[in-house]
C-alpha cells in the first residue's frame, strides 16, 4: 500500500529522499507549521519537530494516521495520551541533539565566566579591558546539573575536561551511574545551594514544570548563573525576573521560554544580567542532519519491518 508521509518541519532533503528510495510512499512537505486539514486527513505518518503541536484536535482530522516521529529529544509538544487512545505509534530521536545542546551549555558557561558579550560591546563602544570586570575560570567553578540524562551526562564530561567540580541531581539515576561519570550526587536543595553554575537538563513533566521558582531561587547562591537549554516551562519566568532584578541571582542564560517566541513585552528583555537566544540549542547542521536521518530510518524500519525504536512515552520511571 502506498503510504503518505507529511513532513511538517525542518528535515534535510537527504532524509526525505532516503524515505522515498526505500518505501512505496508519497512524501509531502506541509505548507504550514500547523498542518492543514487537507494535508493530514489522508496521511499515514507525520515527521515533526518541537514547533509542530500535535493535539487531539489535529489527530481527530487524521483518521489514517498511524505513525508520528519527532526529530527531537523533548516531547511535550505531543499529546501522547491522545496518541495512545488512537493507537498511533510515536517515536523520538533522543541521541541526535545531545552534542549540540551540551556544547551550547558550555558556551554559556564560558561566555558568562569571561564576560565575552560584555567584552564585545566594550570594544564596539571604543572601550578597553580596563572597563570590564575580571573574568573567572570554569576550573574553579562548582557546576550543578539538574537532570542526569543524555545531555546532562555529556555536559558533565565536557565540564570535567576543564577541571571543574561537577555535581548532579536526578532521583531516577543510580549511584553507580553517577560514579561512572565521576559526578557527585546531591539532593535538590543541596545542589541549588552549592552550585556556582546550575544548568537544567530535565524533561518537562508534571513533576518538573515550574521547578525553578521563587522558593528555589531563594536557596541558590546569589553569585550563581542559571542556564536553561532544556524546556522553558521548567522556570517560572516572573520569579526569575524578580530574582535577577533584585540581584538575588547573579545571571541567567536562556535558550527556551514559557511562551515561544518570547513575547515582545517580556520583562526579561529589559535585564542586563541575562543572555537570551531563540531556541537554537539543537540548531546546528550536524544535529539537524543526524535527527533528520534518524527519523527517516525509523520511518523506514516501521513501515518495512514494523520495528519500533525510542518509543514515546519512554519506558522510564520519571514518565507519569
Amino acid at each position: 500500500m502506498n503510504k503518505k508521509i507529511l513532513v511538517c518541519d525542518n528535515y534535510t532533503q537527504e532524509s526525505t529522499s532516503h524515505i522515498v528510495a526505500s518505501l512505496d510512499c508519497e512524501v509531502n512537505r506541509s505548507s504550514s507549521r500547523i498542518p492543514m486539514v487537507a494535508e493530514v486527513e489522508n496521511c499515514h505518518a507525520l515527521l515533526i519537530r518541537s514547533r509542530t503541536i500535535i493535539n487531539r484536535s489535529l489527530l481527530e482530522r487524521a483518521p489514517q494516521l498511524e505513525l508520528i516521529i519527532t526529530a527531537t529529544s523533548g516531547f511535550d509538544h505531543i499529546d501522547l495520551k491522545a496518541c495512545t487512545e488512537k493507537n498511533i505509534t510515536v517515536m523520538y530521536t533522543p541521541e541526535a541533539n545531545k552534542e549540540a545542546a551540551a556544547q551550547m551549555t558550555i558556551m554559556h558557561m564560558l561566555n558568562w565566566s569571561r564576560h565575552a558579550f560584555m567584552a564585545h560591546k566594550a570594544v564596539v563602544s571604543h572601550m578597553w579591558k580596563e572597563e570590564l570586570p575580571i573574568g573567572s575560570e570554569i576550573s574553579e567553578k562548582h557546576i550543578g546539573i539538574l537532570g542526569f540524562g543524555r545531555v546532562g551526562k555529556r555536559v558533565a564530561e565536557l565540564c570535567k575536561t576543564f577541571g571543574a567540580t561537577v555535581s548532579a541531581h536526578d532521583p531516577y539515576v543510580s549511584i553507580d551511574e553517577f560514579k561512572k561519570y565521576d559526578v557527585q550526587p546531591l539532593g535538590f536543595s543541596e545542589l541549588l545551594r552549592d552550585s556556582d553554575i546550575l544548568t537544567l537538563h530535565t524533561p518537562l513533566t508534571s513533576k518538573t514544570k515550574g521547578i525553578m521558582n521563587k522558593k528555589t531561587f531563594d536557596i541558590m547562591n546569589e553569585n550563581a548563573l542559571l542556564i536553561n537549554v532544556a524546556r522553558g516551562q521548567l522556570i517560572i519566568e516572573q520569579d526569575l525576573f524578580e530574582a535577577l532584578q533584585s540581584k538575588k541571582l547573579a545571571g541567567a542564560a536562556l535558550d527556551v521560554f514559557e511562551k515561544e517566541p518570547l513575547p515582545r513585552d517580556s520583562q526579561l528583555r529589559t535585564l542586563d544580567n541575562i543572555l537570551l537566544s531563540p531556541h537554537i540549542g539543537a540548531y546546528t547542521r550536524e544535529a539537524i542532519t543526524k535527527a533528520s536521518m534518524q527519523a527517516a530510518q525509523k520511518t523506514i524500519a516501521y513501515f518495512k519491518y514494523n520495528e519500533i525504536t525510542d518509543p514515546l512515552p519512554p519506558q522510564a520511571d520519571w514518565v507519569e
